[in-house]
């Protein structure tokens, strides 16, 4: 195999970095774009999980307390079950809770759905970054790549001249 002299190669160095840095501003910006994709989605996976987990652990907390409500409830209308005045106003606090309880859920329920809706425009923001980055991938990238890839060839030694 032959070398290329090195005043060739200066040359061809020269005009393979200009050539190169003039098409890497495309492939730099897209090669972001996807990163910022990439990173998004992982993000929004992640979040989602938390997310979810969170809600089922407050949906489980509320049952707990809606047993306890009603335990309690049970309790104090088993020792009063002969006075009616105390039975009324168990009742009336054991409605009071369970209202409670229910202002609390549909708190929750809004958080989760606001908290879905944020992910669901990470995503789209992920799917829009992936698909301008795809977009900016054009042939600049193609002559970057086999440029990066003769300047590496160069630096470990000896450029093939296709003779």
């Amino acid at each position: 195999m032959k070398t290329v002299p090195n005043r060739t190669f200066r040359n061809v160095l020269l005009c393979s970095t200009s050539v190169a840095a003039l098409a890497s501003g495309c492939a730099i910006q897209a090669r972001v774009q996807l990163s910022a994709a990439e990173t998004l989605e992982a993000l929004a996976t992640q979040t989602s999980l938390a997310v979810n987990e969170y809600h089922l652990e407050i949906r489980e907390s509320d049952r707990q307390r809606r047993l306890a409500a009603v335990d309690a409830f049970v309790a104090r209308l088993t020792a009063d079950r002969d006075d009616d005045i105390a039975t009324a106003q168990h009742t009336e606090k054991l409605n009071q809770a369970l209202d409670a309880l229910r202002t609390d859920a549909d708190v929750e329920y809004a958080r989760h759905r606001a908290a879905e809706q944020n992910l669901r425009i990470i995503r789209e923001t992920a799917t829009g970054l992936r698909n301008l980055g795809l977009q900016s991938m054009k042939v600049s990238d193609t002559m970057r790549t086999f440029l990066t890839d003769r300047l590496d060839r160069a630096a470990q030694g000896a450029v093939p001249t296709g003779e």
